[in-house]
């Protein structure tokens, strides 16, 4: 992670790591936090940003790629990655990415079948059944 006025460092992707973020952010004054959305990774991540009153874009990595492509950087690295990521904040200010609904939350759980997600989805009243098909 790097930010502009604390300068560049890591944190694990997990309790504990996310703890650690929030006392540093805490400790100065934050417009808000980009990150780039990793397959399900950053949710977490950003819950506890949103949790704690820090706004959290999640934006698409290939956007980014092509914004650091624009200003002339081609390599790749985790350092760089964070560095384009505060340049790419700055000139996009991307607005902050609302919290999945409970709903939406349960459809994206890897954990359930298809037909248990639809199933609960239904139950919460936002699909209508499923209809038998007609046979002629």
């Amino acid at each position: 992670m790097s930010f502009q006025n604390l300068g560049a460092f890591r944190v694990a992707n997990s309790a504990q790591g996310l703890d650690t973020l929030i006392a540093k952010l805490a400790k100065i004054t934050v417009a808000g936090v980009v990150m780039e959305a990793t397959g399900g990774y950053e949710q977490a991540a950003h819950q506890a940003l949103m949790f704690h009153g820090i706004n959290a874009s999640i934006v698409n990595p290939a956007r980014v790629r092509a914004f650091a492509t624009g200003t002339g950087q081609l390599a790749k690295t985790d350092k760089i990655d964070a560095q384009i990521l505060v340049h790419y904040a700055a000139f996009k200010k991307p607005a902050p990415t609302p919290l999945a609904s409970t709903a939406r939350a349960k459809l994206k759980n890897p954990g359930l079948s298809c037909s248990n997600r639809r199933r609960d989805y239904r139950a919460d009243g936002a699909v209508a059944p499923l209809r038998k098909p007609r046979h002629r």
